[in-house]
Order: C-alpha cells, then sequence, then structure tokens
C-alpha cells in the first residue's frame, strides 16, 4: 500500500466539494419544502360557531370566521334551520339544499332559497406556525426561477478557478 494516497473524493479541489455539499443540502430542502406543499390540511385547533339571520341564496353566504381566523379551513354545517318557518318548530334545512365550501361560502344546491336561516358549523383554522410556513413557502417558491442563474454563477466561478489555478491549491509550481 502506497501512503498518503488520496481517496477519490479527497483529489477533488476544495471549490468543487463545497459545491457538491451545497447541492445536496438544496436538494434536501426542496424535498422537505415539497412534502410541506403536498400537506393540505396544516391545522391543528378545532373550533364551532352559529350564525343567526343568514341567507342561503345563489350569491352565497359567507361564514364570518372565514375572513377573521388564520388559515380557516374544513368548514361543515352542524345544523341549519329556517327562522322564517310559521310554526314553533323551526323547520330543519336539509343538507341536500346547501352546499358550503373550503372558503367558509354557504350557497343553494337547488332552486329553494333561504333568506333568513339560523346555522351552526365546525372548522378547522392554523395557529401562527402555519402563518410562517406559509410566508418560508412563498420565499421558496421564488428560488427555481433562480436556479438557472445560480448554476451560470457557479460554473463560470469553476471555469475561472481552474483557469487562475486557485481550485488545486497551488499557484504555480517552482523552478
Amino acid at each position: 500500500m502506497k501512503k498518503g494516497k488520496k481517496g477519490q473524493i479527497g483529489g477533488l479541489p476544495s471549490i468543487v466539494l463545497t459545491i457538491l455539499f451545497a447541492l445536496i443540502f438544496l436538494a434536501i430542502a426542496f424535498i422537505f419544502i415539497q412534502e410541506i406543499l403536498d400537506n393540505d390540511n396544516l391545522s391543528d385547533t378545532g373550533a364551532t360557531g352559529s350564525a343567526n339571520n343568514v341567507w342561503i341564496n345563489s350569491t352565497g353566504y359567507t361564514l364570518s370566521e372565514a375572513s377573521t381566523e388564520l388559515a380557516f379551513n374544513s368548514p361543515g354545517l352542524t345544523t341549519v334551520y329556517n327562522a322564517t318557518e310559521a310554526d314553533d318548530n323551526v323547520k330543519v334545512v336539509q343538507s341536500g339544499n346547501w352546499t358550503v365550501y373550503s372558503n367558509g361560502t354557504i350557497t343553494n344546491a337547488t332552486s329553494l332559497v333561504w333568506d333568513d336561516v339560523n346555522i351552526t358549523y365546525s372548522y378547522l383554522y392554523g395557529e401562527s406556525s402555519f402563518a410562517a410556513v406559509n410566508d418560508t413557502l412563498a420565499a421558496f417558491g421564488e428560488i427555481p426561477s433562480l436556479v438557472g442563474l445560480l448554476i451560470l454563477v457557479i460554473m463560470i466561478g469553476i471555469v475561472i478557478a481552474v483557469v487562475t489555478g486557485m481550485a488545486g491549491g497551488r499557484v504555480g509550481t517552482g523552478a
């Protein structure tokens, strides 16, 4: 065995190793970010609410928490009562007569329209960590547009380093 023989990776210039490790780190980061993006429900808190004197028609009524709760999602109507029904037994509006959307908007699913209903509902919403994750993901979303430029700058840097002899750690050979 020869002493002092460098392994394959040890013979690479340090700038190439640095770039290689940076690319591996970026690849792992992008995989992690994609996993977060694939998870649609980052919410961890559930809540209930109610609303009186609302309407169910084609224009839709939006639940108030949809605009006030951070990361509002997964609304579900528990009960819907027709408040204008004349008899004391308030008439229940059956679930096939309305549709609730993920943004908290309720519309009629049939030609029937209700101008005065009382509803109870449940929903999920995220905590402040959800906002931080969203901001981070939005920032990372801009990186792919700059990857081509980044690769070009790295390649130019490698060429300059090789041409000037800095990449190998040797400036020149002595006489």
